[in-house]
């Protein structure tokens, strides 16, 4: 038999034999080339997925844009919008342009690319994380955002930006760590707002173009020599932890915003800080801010371990109290220590019975014990404050409140439930004891449900043993924050001489742990037998101190040994300083809150030495000057805790050489895991 032909001769097809020719003209390759498919679909609400959508190389497409789309770009054309639904969840070789705009649903994981590029006048708009092989880049008039992802770049795979000059990098809602970049980096618009937390992993994140941080709860750390202008909006918080640029420009903006500084005092006096005003807060990366002076032209902000300023400061036209050459101001500290105070619901007893704190006005009476016996003074002043919580590794430096549960202390003592601020003292066997030495997790907490409230004070002419919800207490005793007060009501009495806890209190004030431990223990005790569960997480703790040293440059180096107590680490040729790095941990927190240090302590270092080409040099600084980087104060003159960070400046060294430093650890401790920063509000 002969073969069949696939044409008659009249050249019509054979019935019975398929047009070949046809189906290699309207069948798209398995391997496609992205310039060649066209978005033919409606200009809004189609589907990446849907195939009738798409035309390639002219005639319809049989499959969409996928992962053996491997060369060419796919173009989302001006005046378009394409959504990549949840179903879609790898388009790993795939170059996509966007010059109209592109929705990227959230779903249950990452998004792969190939490279997406956001054209000027286009729009991206991403719900999920976003991985590419390449890069995200977004071209001058193109606009990048992330809302509601959260998501590591810096990790594999992970995503590097490169954003052109003019070109925005949006994150709405969004927890992203950012990593390394592609080209010069961000030198576009970088907005963070609705609650989104941002931070660089490293100096490996390039950030040129201006950062605007939005809204309460927001938050952006910077580990990456911040170099570009940074604006704080609306209840904002920046933290930087690294070195900057010099005269790079924080700026307060618009409500009242947080800037937490580096804790070494060379890489805060690179900032310039605008536009500070009343209601702003400064604080410095993990210490403690014990009080702060502001000049016309400056903050000193004074921690445990010395002063940190940052290069220059101006003051917004809003702040009318804006110190001067002839007038500094000097702030208070705004996490509640040193203040008494009640919150809203507080009992207090009066001749007609228990009336609520917030209801006390100038001129009304309070019942008060003297000497065991009840008496009546008149309040002389009322004032309230309202307290915005700033979440932190420390609930009394936080602001939370504590919850003295009822019959904590003794049956009907208190006889409900009394919320205090962590410095409101108990009045106890004779003598006031701040609340927050009795913490004990149960009986009496930190209430962390609670994080914003009003608390008040009350204040009679002498300061007074007064009672609330049953248990005795303190009223009010102005050694210097009454201003930080308003009154309530339509009478203002003016503030007398500021009164000291040794002249003026009604008790002895007392934080010696010889007389609090005993009242702790039988605190807990009744805790105990009351079968009271605790309110609060364990603490996670460990011995090890992660000794070891950072270089001017970031380097770290560990430990090459142990040798009679001393920590031998070996220093490469040309390092001139390190910082001697390592855990830190409050003694209030590892040991007891009957314990009155809060201070953060490192380690406890002796004698330092260095050893280079058969000589050894001692290094003497730190158990000699008074204000030390990174150094808490002397412990006598043969040693000195550090608190995580301390400064040590080496001598000139040969060229070429290999030095060995020794440190002396005469005492480590138990430590926390985690610590973050504290802050200090500029409430003058």
């Amino acid at each position: 038999m002969g073969a069949i032909p696939l044409h008659s001769a009249n050249n019509t097809a054979h019935p019975c034999i398929l047009d070949f020719h046809h189906i290699m003209a309207t069948s798209t390759p398995a391997w496609t080339n992205g310039d060649l498919y066209t978005w033919v679909g409606p200009t809004t609400g189609g589907n990446w997925s849907d195939v009738s959508n798409w035309s390639y190389d002219g005639a319809p497409a049989t499959h969409v844009p996928d992962t053996q789309t491997n060369q060419g770009t796919v173009t989302i054309p001006s005046g378009v919008t394409v959504t990549v639904s949840s179903a879609t969840s790898t388009l790993s070789g795939v170059n996509i342009k966007v010059a109209g705009t592109l929705d990227i649903a959230s779903g249950t994981s990452a998004l792969a690319v190939n490279n997406l590029e956001v054209a000027s006048g286009g729009t991206a708009n991403i719900q999920r994380p976003l991985t590419a092989n390449n890069v995200l880049q977004v071209d001058n008039g193109g606009t990048a955002t992330f809302a509601n992802v959260s998501q590591d770049w810096s990790g594999y795979p992970g995503l590097k930006p490169s954003i052109a000059t003019g070109g925005t990098l949006n994150f709405d809602n969004s927890n992203i760590t950012l990593g390394s970049v592609s080209g010069s980096g961000i030198a576009g618009n970088l907005n963070i707002s609705n609650g989104s937390t941002v931070k660089t992993a490293s100096n490996s994140t390039t950030i040129t173009g201006p950062i605007t941080v939005n809204g309460a709860g927001t938050s952006f750390t910077d580990s990456s020599a911040l170099q570009s202008t940074l604006t704080l909006n609306d209840g904002a918080k920046a933290t930087i932890t690294t070195y900057p640029t010099d005269g790079t420009k924080v700026v307060f903006g618009t409500g009242n915003n947080t800037l937490i500084l580096p804790s070494d005092q060379y890489a805060a006096n690179k900032l310039v800080l605008a536009n500070l005003k009343e209601g702003d807060s400064l604080g410095v990366n993990g210490q403690t801010v014990t009080s702060a002076t502001m000049t016309s032209d400056n903050v000193k902000l004074t921690t445990s371990s010395g002063t940190i300023s940052p290069k220059s400061v101006t003051y917004d036209s809003s702040y009318k109290n804006a110190p001067t050459d002839s007038n500094p101001v000097t702030v208070n500290t705004s996490n509640g220590n040193g203040v008494i105070c009640f919150l809203a619901g507080s009992m207090i007893r009066t001749q007609d019975g228990e009336v609520a704190v917030e209801t006390l006005r100038l001129g009304d009476s309070v019942v008060v014990y003297v000497d065991g016996r009840e008496d009546v003074r008149t309040v002389t002043w009322a004032g309230r404050r309202h307290m915005t919580v700033r979440p932190g590794p420390f609930a009394d430096e936080a602001g939370y409140p504590v919850r003295i549960l009822k019959d904590a202390i003794a049956p009907g003592m208190p006889h409900t439930d009394l919320l205090v601020t962590a410095e409101h003292c108990l009045f106890l066997d004779g003598k006031f004891v701040p609340a927050r030495m009795l913490i004990n997790g149960r009986s009496i907490h930190y209430d962390t449900s609670i994080t914003s409230y009003d608390y008040f004070h009350i204040e009679t002419a002498d300061h007074s043993v007064i009672m609330a919800n049953g248990l005795l207490t303190e009223s009010f005793l102005d050694t210097g924050n009454r201003g930080d007060f308003r009154q309530d009501g339509n009478v203002f009495s003016i503030g007398g001489s500021v009164k000291s806890w040794n002249d003026d209190a009604a008790a002895p004030l007392t934080t010696d742990r010889t007389t609090v431990e005993p009242l702790f223990r039988a605190i807990e005790a009744r805790a105990d037998m009351a079968g009271l569960v605790s309110q609060a997480d364990s603490a996670v703790l460990t011995q090890d101190a992660d000794l070891h040293l950072m270089t001017e440059d970031g380097t770290i180096i560990r430990k090459t040994r142990e040798t009679n107590g001393y920590a031998m680490f070996m220093l490469p040729e040309k390092v001139r300083s390190v910082r001697l790095m390592s855990r830190t941990s409050r003694p209030s927190d590892v040991i007891g809150p009957f314990v009155d240090d809060r201070r953060e302590l490192g380690v406890l270092v002796g004698q330092i030495a260095l050893y280079e080409a058969g000589s050894t040099t001692v290094l003497p600084a730190h158990l000699a000057k008074e204000e030390l980087s990174g150094w808490s104060v002397p412990e006598g003159t043969t040693m000195r805790w550090t608190t995580g960070h301390a400064a040590i400046s080496l001598p000139s060294r040969s060229s070429h050489s290999i030095a060995m430093l020794a440190v002396q650890v005469l005492s480590n401790s138990s430590y926390l895991v985690a610590a973050e920063d504290k802050v200090i509000a500029l409430t003058a």
